[in-house]
Order: C-alpha cells, then sequence, then structure tokens
C-alpha cells in the first residue's frame, strides 16, 4: 500500500489537468464546503468543559499544520483524498485504487494522514505501528517520507478526528455527547506526546 501511494504521488507530481478539473484545495479541515457546526452554538450543550478545551487546543493545531503547510507551495499536486483499505482492491495480485470522487489539490502528507487513520481505527491498537512502519518502508522504496516535521501525519488524523465529530453534529446529533467523550480520549495524549493512537 505504501508502494501504491508513492506510485500515484509520483505520477501526479507533474500532472497537467484537463480543462475543467477540480481547483478544490485541501486546504482546511471542510474543503467540501460542508458547513461547521460543530463549535456553533447549536452543539454547546454537547460539549464539558473538557471536551471543549481538548477540541479547542488541537484545533489550534491542526489549523497551523494547515497554515504551514500551505504557505510553501512547493509540493502541491493532486492526491486521491480517500484512499484508505477499503478503497484499494486485489486483482491477480496487484492493488487497484477506486473511488477518486474526493480528488483534490493537496500534499501527499495529507493522502497518507487520511489512510493511516482510518487504518488506526480499523486494527487492533497493537497492531497499527508495525502497520505503519510498513507502509512507509514501501513508500521510501519510491519517494522521500513526506512529513516535514516529526508528527505532521498526526495532526493531520488528529484534524481528520475533527471532521468526524463536525459530521456526528450534522447528522447523528444525539450520539454527540458520547462521541466527544470518545474523541477526547483519543486526542488528550496526543496533545500531550504528539503521537495519535488508540489505547
Amino acid at each position: 500500500m505504501g508502494v501504491l501511494f508513492a506510485q500515484l504521488h509520483e505520477a501526479t507530481a507533474d500532472l497537467c489537468p484537463p480543462p475543467g478539473f477540480t481547483q478544490r484545495r485541501m486546504d482546511n479541515l471542510y474543503a467540501r464546503d460542508e458547513e461547521d457546526v460543530l463549535l456553533g452554538p447549536s452543539c454547546r450543550d454537547a460539549f464539558t468543559p473538557r471536551t471543549s478545551d481538548v477540541l479547542e487546543r488541537t484545533l489550534d493545531r491542526v489549523r497551523a499544520a494547515f497554515a504551514g503547510r500551505y504557505a510553501e507551495p512547493a509540493g502541491l499536486r493532486v492526491i486521491h483524498n480517500d484512499l484508505h483499505h477499503d478503497n484499494i482492491k486485489v486483482d491477480r495480485g496487484h492493488l487497484r485504487p477506486l473511488d477518486f470522487e474526493d480528488t483534490v489539490w493537496g500534499y501527499p502528507v495529507q493522502d497518507i494522514a487520511m489512510a493511516l487513520q482510518d487504518l488506526m481505527m480499523d486494527v487492533a491498537p497493537d497492531a497499527y505501528d508495525p502497520l505503519q512502519d510498513a507502509f512507509r518502508a514501501g513508500y521510501e522504496r519510491l519517494c522521500p517520507w513526506p512529513e516535514t516535521y516529526p508528527g505532521q501525519i498526526d495532526t493531520f488524523r488528529a484534524g481528520r478526528l475533527i471532521w468526524v465529530a463536525n459530521y456526528v453534529a450534522r447528522y447523528q446529533r444525539k450520539y454527540l455527547q458520547k462521541h466527544l467523550e470518545w474523541t477526547a480520549r483519543l486526542l488528550e495524549p496526543y496533545l500531550e506526546t504528539g503521537a495519535l493512537r488508540r489505547p
């Protein structure tokens, strides 16, 4: 899977898209122009002082990561933006990426963050680090690892958790308080260590 990502990122490094190709950029949490309701007045009662503090501090880090990455245009390219393991099928021994509807302009580090976040949610906690290491080893067979500082991928992953919380706030409001408690339990260690892992 790491090799596949590197192949795609190499292929789009100098891509000249056709007229009418998307101009969307993954330069904020809500690149699809989703309504941001999570921190609005309609959701205030779902927060405790603790969950509010954790999400606000995480958001500060995530916004700084977006601002820092997009301040440097070098490396901007087309990314899949939703290429997790469920959107990759094995066909006669080859990996076939699917579901390109969320394609945007962004950075390889963001593409990888999306995949690794979904991976963390689907595997046992003690399986994640070995799988992440294998992914990285595969990627580095073809391309340099794209983090510009240690923990950058985990910060974009933390942003994905906030995006999911906003989705819950929009469409599954009755579960929001419990979801925020669960999210805060994931994010508190991240705020201490810079590493995002399931306990």
